[in-house]
């Protein structure tokens, strides 16, 4: 062989590499800006209405949702996760859909329910009320841990926001409970 074959292998294998770096690093970083949330959810305030009689619970959440994405997101649909735990130190959790109305007992919710069927275009942000009931469903007696709002929008990515706030827990309620909470 010659003389030339040997460098000229070598070179070759070399740009091969070096091009075959680039395209798996270009690769990672687009992996990395597609992992981008699309969608950044807060909740600004919360409100909760307990009524023992009927065992009725209703709840208000004025939320904030900001695009962040480079398309339009859709909310494709809203749950509220009510986590639960009973005398019998038993864990439960039951899931809410959005009612389609103000619901009218919850104290100072003003404003207007969020159309969540619109379209979010890049950057925008959008504030507004959601409510939530339920009857009959959380048992007596329990005690409500925490709250969780799950938006799923329509590229199928879902965005869980802590809405735990502390006067919600405290409205939503039986009671203080004996100081043998959970022991039976």
């Amino acid at each position: 062989m010659s003389d030339w074959f040997l460098p000229a292998l070598t070179g070759i294998a070399l740009a091969v590499g070096i091009a075959g770096y680039r395209t798996a690093r270009a690769a990672l970083q687009a992996a990395h800006a597609s992992d981008r949330r699309s969608l950044r959810a807060s909740i600004l305030e919360g409100q909760a209405c307990r009524r023992v009689r009927d065992d009725t619970r209703e709840y208000a959440l004025r939320v904030s949702l900001t695009n962040d994405s480079g398309v339009p997101c859709t909310i494709a649909s809203t749950i509220l996760r009510v986590t639960y735990r009973t005398r019998a130190n038993f864990l439960g959790a039951v899931d809410l859909p959005p009612e389609d109305t103000k619901i009218t007992d919850t104290k100072g919710a003003t404003g207007n329910a969020l159309e969540l069927s619109l379209p979010l275009i890049q950057g925008q942000t959008t504030q507004g009320w959601l409510f939530f009931r339920t009857t009959n469903v959380i048992p007596r007696h329990c005690r409500v841990d925490d709250y969780t709002l799950i938006l799923t929008c329509d590229a199928g990515r879902r965005v869980l926001v802590d809405a735990s706030l502390p006067a919600m827990l405290a409205d939503d309620t039986d009671g203080t409970g004996p100081a043998t909470w959970g022991w039976d």
